[in-house]
């Protein structure tokens, strides 16, 4: 196959984005799996897509400002063509403007192929390189709102809703963390290596590798090419999976021996790392909705070495009435808004819209009632989401402690490393992660107990 370049791998997964509402992550495998580029390629074609696709709204500002149709009347290619150079140009200080502007040209003559289009390319390239610093995002005194908005690249909506939560100083720090690039984190399996022989391990593999700050199974990799190209990863050594997400199986820590239920279990990473801390001694029934998602579970088990997972298909509102007062934990990794994780799904802040919120907001509350009913007296059960929203969380909590007597809130101090506390809400039973605070991906984690 003829090999392309890391600016043209970067505009195909753009088009299949803009154009088939693709999720980035998967259009952007697609797109590396086929074409198989070198290290470098790869890492710019990445860093391409997913700075343009993070800084969508401030592209499409700037570019408003030199051109006198809308973008949207434009072809896919021409557009993303268009985005790409302005990308390079206002963020990427290390490619000379000469390139970014003769690239998108060259891009523009093999995509668009009209000579009107590789004029146009060329002329609002080069227009925006000579007067880029003349360009100004709107005061943040007389419109706070529109200037994170612009400079840090969210949704004017998100950050409305993060002022009146955070105030200013935290919500423009939490939006620079949502376009830092997330570290690539990986879960010790424990059941067959400790975390420093795999460490050793994926050295020899070239990788630099850091341990983790809260979760003790954990390590950072850098300089992977990918996952799948490990052996340590076919050995079923580890399980790709966010710091943060590792301390909601910690928050839980069920016993060996014990019945466990996760009510919202695929594709499994918290799954496996609950059979991990119960030695894979136990039983853990696994719910999700969709049979191929259950699959993936079995798949990480099986490469793990874990045998204790049975999965079962079904709606986590609805568990059958003969898992009621069966479970002596459960784990409820509830759908949310993501709003937590922004910095790993750079297309996602785009996706979502308010109104989205209350019909997540009652799934929550349905998934939470039906999967109390089957702990035990005196069982554990851990809520957790990816999301720093409010409603999702404490305020959810609340919510179901108003309507269930019979469960408290229990410590998490005893579970959960103290310098995570920055709050000090873990003694009173939850803890919000904020990716400005922790370096971790944002997390909500709460702990209650049923009454004996």
């Amino acid at each position: 196959m003829a090999r392309i370049s890391a600016r043209e791998l970067a505009l195909q997964v753009l088009r299949y984005v803009d154009e088939e509402g693709a999720y980035a992550n998967l259009a952007l495998n697609q797109v590396l799996e086929k074409y198989q580029p070198g290290k470098l390629d790869r890492a710019f074609a990445t860093e391409l897509t997913y700075g343009v696709l993070r800084s969508l709204n401030t592209l499409d500002w700037v570019l408003a400002k030199f051109i006198k149709r809308p973008l949207t009347s434009q072809t896919v290619a021409l557009r993303n063509i268009l985005r790409l150079g302005v990308y390079q140009l206002m963020f990427m200080d290390r490619v000379p403007h000469s390139a970014a502007c003769n690239e998108g040209t060259e891009m523009a003559r093999r995509y668009c192929g009209h000579p009107g289009a590789i004029k146009f390319v060329n002329g609002v390239l080069r227009n925006v390189a000579r007067r880029i610093k003349e360009i100004r995002f709107p005061e943040i005194k007389q419109n706070p709102v529109e200037h994170i908005s612009l400079r840090y690249s969210h949704p004017a909506w998100l950050v409305e809703r993060w002022l009146k939560d955070f105030g200013l100083k935290e919500t423009i720090l939490l939006c620079r963390a949502n376009n830092e690039p997330a570290p690539n984190t990986v879960r010790t399996n424990t059941i067959k290596i400790t975390r420093e022989g795999l460490a050793a391990r994926l050295r020899k593999d070239g990788l630099t590798i850091c341990q983790t700050d809260y979760a003790p199974e954990g390590l950072r990799i850098s300089g992977l090419f990918s996952f799948n190209s490990l052996e340590a990863f076919h050995e079923g050594l580890f399980q790709v999976q966010d710091e943060s997400s590792m301390l909601a199986g910690r928050a839980l820590m069920p016993s060996s021996g014990t019945c466990v239920l996760d009510a919202c279990s695929a594709p499994g990473g918290k799954t496996t790392h609950l059979a991990q801390l119960m030695d894979n001694q136990g039983e853990i029934v696994a719910v999700d909705i969709h049979p191929h998602r259950l699959k993936l579970i079995k798949e990480n088990c099986e490469r793990l070495g874990i045998e204790i997972v049975q999965g079962f298909t079904g709606d986590a509102r609805e568990l059958p009435e003969i898992m009621h007062n069966w479970a002596d934990y459960v784990l409820i990794d509830a759908p949310c808004t993501g709003l937590g994780v922004l910095r790993r799904r750079p297309d996602s802040r785009w996706r979502k819209e308010p109104g989205q919120i209350p019909a997540i907001v009652q799934l929550q509350a349905e998934i939470l009632t039906s999967a109390a009913r089957c702990l035990k007296k005196g069982g554990v059960l851990v809520y957790s989401t990816c999301t720093i929203n409010h409603e999702e969380n404490l305020g959810q909590v609340k919510h179901f402690l108003r309507r269930h007597p019979d469960f408290i809130l229990e410590d998490l101090s005893q579970f959960l490393p103290v310098g995570l506390d920055l709050e000090g809400t873990m003694a009173g039973g939850y803890l919000q992660i904020l990716p400005h605070y922790h370096g971790m991906d944002g997390f909500y984690i709460c702990r209650m107990r049923k009454k004996g």
